[in-house]
C-alpha cells in the first residue's frame, strides 16, 4: 500500500460498535481524517489509522486520502462480486465521488484514482453526519 503521505500505519485499538458498520447488501468502507491523522474502517475486518507527514494539506485532500486507503484495502480483500458503500462525513469528498469530478490537482487525482479502481464494481458513496462517522475515533487517536 502506498502510504508515502503518511508516517506509518498502525492498527487502531479503538472499540467499535460493529453492528453500526453493517450494510444490508454490500461491504462498507468508512473513512475519516483529522488534522493529525486519518483512518478507515472496513466492515468488521480492518481498522487502520495513520499519522500524516508534517506539512499542510487541505482537510478534504486528507479525507480523500483516507478513503483511497480504505478502498485499496477493500480491493485487496474483495470476495466475488460483492459491492461497496463508501461512507464519508466530508461533503466535498461525497460530491466529488458522486459527480465524478473535483477541483484541485491532488484532490482530483485521488478522486479519479478511487473511481478508476472501482470501475466494474457496484458501488455508491453516502454522506454521513460526523456524529455517526464510525471512523471518527480511529482518526483522532493522534490528537
Amino acid at each position: 500500500q502506498d502510504l508515502r503521505w503518511a508516517i506509518g500505519q498502525v492498527v487502531a485499538n479503538v472499540p467499535l460498535d460493529v453492528k453500526e458498520c453493517k450494510s444490508s447488501w454490500q461491504e462498507t468502507v468508512w473513512s475519516d481524517a483529522s488534522g493529525l491523522g486519518g483512518a478507515y474502517v472496513l466492515q468488521e475486518r480492518a481498522v487502520r489509522n495513520f499519522r500524516w507527514r508534517p506539512g499542510h494539506e487541505h482537510i478534504h485532500v486528507r479525507e480523500a486520502r483516507a478513503m483511497w486507503a480504505g478502498v485499496e484495502e477493500w480491493l485487496r480483500r474483495r470476495e466475488d462480486e460483492e459491492g461497496l458503500v463508501l461512507k464519508t462525513d466530508s461533503m466535498l469528498v461525497y460530491l466529488a465521488l458522486r459527480e465524478g469530478k473535483a477541483k484541485g490537482l491532488v484532490f482530483a487525482a485521488i478522486v479519479d484514482r478511487i473511481a478508476s479502481a472501482l470501475q466494474g464494481v457496484d458501488w455508491r458513496v453516502e454522506w454521513v453526519p460526523s456524529e455517526d462517522q464510525v471512523a471518527d475515533g480511529p482518526s483522532r487517536v493522534f490528537a
